[in-house]
């Protein structure tokens, strides 16, 4: 009977080391409040919350309304029935187009100042 709690123990043992090989060592995170350090008190500066301002003295008055039926701004009625509405599929192809175009231009940039180095031309002269 000595013999097999000796076996049963010495599993116990190799069960137990296994377990602790596989398992990762934990490394702390953070420090929680206890050891936060408190944020030093904000200085108090003595400001003036109240702004004193001073005017010069002008008798004339300028109106700001318009005088004249011209300058009336009237703005121009849309018929919100005959609005298009766009629909996501032309949004993203035009999107492409004003992409495409902005790339066709810094391409054409570039060759541009290719070719004018080739023929001679200077920096400043670009």
């Amino acid at each position: 009977m000595e013999k097999n709690t000796k076996t049963r123990k010495i599993k116990k043992n190799t069960k137990t080391r296994k377990i602790k090989k596989n398992t990762k060592t934990r490394s702390k995170k953070g420090g929680g409040i206890g050891t936060s350090k408190p944020k030093p008190p904000s200085p108090k500066t003595d400001k003036q919350k109240t702004k004193t301002v001073s005017f010069s003295n002008t008798n004339e008055v300028q109106e700001q309304s318009p005088k004249s039926e011209d300058e009336f701004y009237y703005p121009s009625k849309i018929n919100q029935n005959a609005k298009r509405i766009r629909t996501p599929k032309e949004k993203r192809t035009n999107k492409t187009i004003r992409q495409k175009a902005n790339v066709n231009y810094i391409n054409r940039q570039r060759e541009q100042y290719i070719l004018d180095i080739l023929s001679g031309k200077t920096i400043d002269e670009v």
